[in-house]
């Protein structure tokens, strides 16, 4: 238990850069009262993953009595819903999409929210199934299997960044910080649920791993172009003009 939690204390302060290095982002929209291609997706997909998080970590801690780890889980994810809906208030000032995105957010959480008190009235005595999963109650594996599948939603957000990154030959809208802290903090969660034996966990991880690498070689691939091309949408446009 000792190395697990050595492992999982490192897991959550790379967690934390990560989920604060979109700051650099915020302050470049900011100072550009503009948030131009900077997309809101990953946020959102962040503040919810985090979400199923917290909620699978306190049930865990609360009812199972499931170790120390998870105490930190749940805190380095309870950070990182704030921090996230925190971010978004910078595209709800400064993006010309703002009341999609807030839509987008608002409807987000309350799926989660029904989410919830669908777990908590009509699963939580349900029969044991799902116990390929993981040897736990019911509800307990829907929210795990759910969870794993917004943690993977999460890490693809930035897919729509890296096509503007191919399209335009420029990382002007893809830091590369986010990026190095996907794949430290996806290793050490990926190491941590090995040795947990908790799919929540690696399943997810390992994605975003993968997803992190693919985006540093894109970074990499672009990151010496001073100029960003046009996009080739814009170029229409201009051309219909």
């Amino acid at each position: 238990m000792g190395v697990t939690f050595d492992v999982t204390l490192v897991a959550v302060l790379f967690t934390v850069f990560f989920f604060v290095s979109p700051f650099e982002a915020a302050a470049k929209i900011y100072r550009a009262k503009d948030a131009g291609d900077f997309s809101a997706t990953p946020c959102i997909f962040a503040a919810a993953c985090s979400f199923t998080q917290v909620y699978y970590a306190l049930v865990c801690i609360l009812r199972e009595h499931d170790g120390n780890a998870l105490w930190l889980n749940f805190g380095v994810n309870a950070f990182g819903f704030v921090v996230q809906e925190a971010l978004l208030v910078f595209h709800y000032v400064y993006n010309r999409n703002r009341r999609k995105i807030f839509l987008q957010n608002a409807v987000v959480l309350f799926l989660l929210a029904v989410f919830v008190l669908v777990l908590e009235t009509a699963l939580r005595n349900a029969p044991p199934a799902l116990q390929w999963w993981k040897a736990q109650d019911t509800y307990l594996n829907v929210c795990s299997i759910v969870a794993v599948v917004i943690n993977i939603c999460m890490y693809a957000g930035p897919l729509a960044v890296m096509g503007t990154v191919v399209r335009t030959k420029s990382v002007e809208f893809m830091p590369v910080t986010p990026s190095i802290f996907v794949c430290c903090a996806s290793a050490c969660w990926t190491t941590e649920g090995l040795m947990l034996g908790d799919a929540t966990f690696w399943v997810p991880n390992v994605t975003g791993l993968g997803l992190g690498l693919f985006q540093l070689a894109l970074y990499c691939m672009y990151c010496r172009n001073t100029r960003p091309a046009r996009d080739p949408v814009l170029l229409e446009l201009d051309a219909a003009a």
